[in-house]
Order: C-alpha cells, then sequence, then structure tokens
C-alpha cells in the first residue's frame, strides 16, 4: 500500500474532528481539524513496518497518543477536550490493506 491510513475519532463531520495517521512515506502525525483548518499537534519519522501491524490512538481529554505496535509512535496534547463523536478509518492511496480487526473503547478522562 502507498498512501496513508488514518484513525479518525471525534469525528463530528467533515471539517471537525481528529486523527493519527501514519504514511507509508515515513511519517506519524496527530492532527485536529476544525473549520478554521488543519493543525498538527504532534509529527514524527515512522518506518511503514512490513508484514501484518497494529496501529492504534488513545484520546483521554486533552491527552493524545499514536501508537504503532506496543510502542508510542507520537504523542501530543490539544489544547481542551472535545466532545464526544465518531470513529473510523480513512485511506487515502492505492495498493491493498486487509483490516483484521477494528476495536473501539471509551478512554477514562482520568489519566
Amino acid at each position: 500500500f502507498e498512501g496513508t491510513v488514518a484513525l479518525v475519532h471525534h469525528y463530528v463531520g467533515p471539517t471537525a474532528y481528529e486523527s493519527m495517521t501514519l504514511s507509508s512515506a515515513g511519517e506519524a502525525r496527530l492532527t485536529v481539524l476544525s473549520p478554521k483548518g488543519e493543525s498538527t499537534l504532534a509529527r514524527a519519522s515512522e518506518e511503514w513496518p512490513s508484514g501484518r501491524f497494529r496501529v492504534a490512538v488513545s484520546a483521554a481529554g486533552t491527552h493524545l497518543k499514536g501508537f504503532l505496535g506496543t510502542r508510542t509512535a507520537v504523542h501530543g496534547h490539544r489544547s481542551a477536550e472535545t466532545d464526544s463523536g465518531k470513529v473510523g478509518v480513512l485511506l487515502d492511496g492505492s495498493g491493498e490493506i486487509s483490516v483484521f480487526e477494528l476495536k473501539v473503547t471509551r478512554a477514562s478522562t482520568q489519566h
């Protein structure tokens, strides 16, 4: 697969959501999209793993983490808590991707 995979959370519409994105170009990002535009909260260089791998995001209060495998790949903080919203996966690119499991768990705001 060549492109990006994003785990979207707190989705309230096409111009208001948060995501953890992993690109085949070697970058992981935490972003917030609002009607005012896109804000990158954190960015890190990350190799696209070969074979089957796990991507996850945690959002508790203002604290955000993106995981690759079992380790934290990117970590950031938003300025304020956001309202609840939907979650999903956003794929942008070409090639083949297999999703083996999609799990959503409400995070506690206690950290």
